[in-house]
């Protein structure tokens, strides 16, 4: 009795000294023959390991054992049996990489055929839709499948698809093809095949709010593709978007942001590109003459062969040294470039076609109908208007003196087309420190709010939204790109 005691309290007192050997070591290294590290979510054996102590936590440890306590329970030490069954309830691409840790790790994931239990069906116990099997023996290269399976999943998630080799695509394309089309029979009702599941899942795979942010960010600097210049669907889901006056408010300083702050809305910018984009590959970067009131959008007058030469692509988002103006009081630092010609190009569309849009909801709540863009006499007006800027006295602004930030500036214009009118604004830092906004207002009638896309000074310029200033439930709404002169062409605009 007092033997079983005494072991007991051995015991308490072994996982405690386990659990703070744990906490202890946060970082620690596995052995040589180890590739990758592991987390208590990757590798759920780990989670076993700190039950093992008598506690449980949501820890994450860079799991690479090699400088452990002689006495701390090596993961190795686990009967074959308990990893194999931990393994069942792990992402087979993990499993993939729990095998390179060790040989005898890869004898027991391959030589046991462990995959059997794991996401996918057994391939061994499948039929194809004639209701032939699908393997006539029991062989069966289980890294190839993991490999396809891990190709499959690269492919299908990836933000730019077509930046994937065609060989690895059409490869991946087959995969999926192959796991629906090789499945067990129905033997009872409600059995859903495994297979079947995973492709859903993975088809069916919804963005997060921020995974949408990070991809539509990623995607305007891409710039639209050849298919996206030429896609009908995706001209009216962006128009859809743009012209949605509940995205404008007060919430949000009527402009491209997201509510209660200045950070960007890369979603509603995203969609802003792609209207812009679309005109730039009918029209040209200027759009069409002022005095051309045709507005074809079957036939692209102008087109890019050459992406890197796009006005709204990758290749124009690299930072441009900042300036100081020269014979200004102080030589003034202009690190925004704003000194010089622009030319602001705006889109807008018939103000009764507009109100039509955003009262077309059946009911409170219910989604806007975008058949409006979707109708062939839909007009959507392109056009360019040349302005000037010149810097006012910054405040504050000694580029000589190191800082993390740059000072707010301010600047006046003026807009000499189609009558001359007086421009105020000003350009800073979101208050993130990230991003570079633009808010500027004309003839005190137009509010422009954007966004600067790429480094500071970039070719690319600013994409934002245009209302009026006083900001009515009815104003118009529309999208704008500005950017510096720099060609001889926009200079003679």
């Amino acid at each position: 009795m007092q033997a079983a005691e005494d072991r007991s309290c051995f015991r308490d007192g072994r996982r405690k000294q386990v659990w703070q050997s744990i906490q202890d070591h946060q970082h620690v290294l596995l052995p040589a023959t180890s590739a990758l590290p592991f987390t208590l979510n990757s590798l759920p054996g780990i989670g076993h390991l700190a039950s093992y102590c008598g506690y449980l936590s949501p820890i994450t440890l860079d799991f690479r054992l090699s400088f452990l306590p002689p006495w701390l329970p090596q993961f190795s030490s686990l009967p074959p049996e308990l990893v194999q069954h931990i393994l069942l309830f792990t992402d087979p691409v993990d499993v993939s990489r729990f095998s390179r840790t060790g040989h005898s790790y890869r004898q027991l994931v391959y030589e046991s055929c462990i995959f059997d239990g794991l996401q996918l069906d057994d391939p061994r116990k499948c039929l194809t839709h004639a209701g032939d099997r699908s393997m006539l023996d029991n062989r069966l290269d289980w890294i190839q499948r993991v490999k396809d399976l891990t190709l499959a999943r690269s492919v299908i998630r990836s933000p730019m698809p077509n930046d994937i080799p065609e060989k690895e695509r059409i490869k991946a394309l087959r995969f999926l093809l192959s796991l629906i089309t090789n499945i067990p029979p129905l033997e009872r009702r409600g059995e859903r095949s495994r297979n079947l599941q995973w492709v859903h899942s993975l088809l069916d795979h919804h963005p997060t709010y921020q995974e949408h942010q990070l991809l539509s960010r990623l995607h305007i600097h891409y710039g639209i593709t050849v298919q996206e210049s030429k896609s009908l669907d995706s001209r009216v889901q962006a128009r859809s978007i743009v012209y949605d006056m509940s995205r404008y408010n007060m919430l949000n300083h009527h402009g491209p942001f997201l509510p209660f702050g200045d950070n960007p809305d890369w979603t509603l910018l995203d969609a802003i590109h792609h209207v812009i984009s679309r005109q730039i590959y009918e029209h040209g970067p200027l759009g069409p003459a002022l005095d051309d009131d045709s507005d074809d959008e079957d036939e692209p007058s102008h087109g890019w062969k050459d992406r890197a030469t796009f006005p709204l692509g990758l290749m124009k988002t690299q930072i441009e040294p900042p300036s100081k103006i020269e014979g200004a009081e102080n030589e003034m630092w202009d690190w925004a470039g704003m000194e010089g010609d622009w030319i602001l190009s705006f889109c807008f569309c018939d103000h009764r076609v507009l109100i039509a849009y955003n009262n077309s909801a059946p009911r409170s709540n219910a989604p806007l109908d975008i058949s409006t863009f979707e109708n062939p006499n839909f007009i959507e007006v392109y056009r360019s208007i040349p302005m000037t800027f010149h810097l006012n006295k910054p405040a504050n602004a000694d580029p000589s003196k190191e800082s993390t930030s740059l000072p707010r500036l301010t600047f006046t214009g003026t807009m000499p087309f189609p009558t001359s009118s007086q421009v105020t604004g000003e350009v800073l830092l979101t208050k993130d420190g990230k991003n570079i906004r633009w808010s500027f207002v004309s003839s005190q009638m137009w509010h422009c709010q954007g966004v600067q896309i790429g480094g500071v000074g970039s070719q690319f310029g600013v994409l934002g939204s245009w209302t009026t200033v006083h900001h009515d439930q009815d104003d118009p709404v529309g999208p704008f790109w500005l950017r510096k002169v720099r060609d001889l062409e926009e200079q003679e605009h």
